[in-house]
């Protein structure tokens, strides 16, 4: 009695196939993002989000490690290769809200995590548009009083 997610239609339709066909496994769901035209389907974490407000409880699982989901959602490993979706990320340091635009990103904010001697910097982005291209980012911290 759970909620399936993939972001590969190909992946769930051999759910689709056990059920109609076969007959077992009724008791689950399969997701994948653009299941149906409507925003709530639009991409995978859309797609989340909409399983875990719409579930009613149900559990949800991503069939496969998805990288970077960790940001948005809390994973929990279960039997490989499942992944359990918990729930909406839940900051565990502080955020030190920025909110400023760039482009179609919007910097969310950043965290510090003293670790020693040195100092642990995760910046927290949103996606608002679909971005034209591939990017990699790098960030550059240089002392105030150089």
């Amino acid at each position: 009695n759970a909620i399936l997610i993939s972001n590969d239609r190909n992946e769930i339709v051999p759910l689709f196939y056990l059920q109609n066909v076969e007959g077992r496994a009724g008791g689950m769901a399969g997701l994948f993002p653009l299941i149906a035209p409507e925003a709530r389907f639009a991409d995978v974490g859309a797609t989340i989000e909409t399983a875990l407000d719409a579930g009613a409880g149900r559990p949800v699982y991503l069939i496969k490690p998805m990288p970077g989901l960790e940001a948005r959602f809390d994973l929990a490993p279960r039997a490989a290769p499942l992944v359990e979706v918990t729930g909406i990320a839940t900051a565990t340091d502080a955020l030190v809200a920025v909110d400023l635009p760039f482009g179609p990103l919007t910097l969310l904010g950043y965290t510090l995590v003293q670790q020693g001697a040195d100092m642990l910097v995760t910046l927290h982005w949103r996606v608002d548009e679909r971005l034209a291209a591939d990017y990699t980012t790098t960030v550059q911290l240089y002392d105030a009083n150089l």
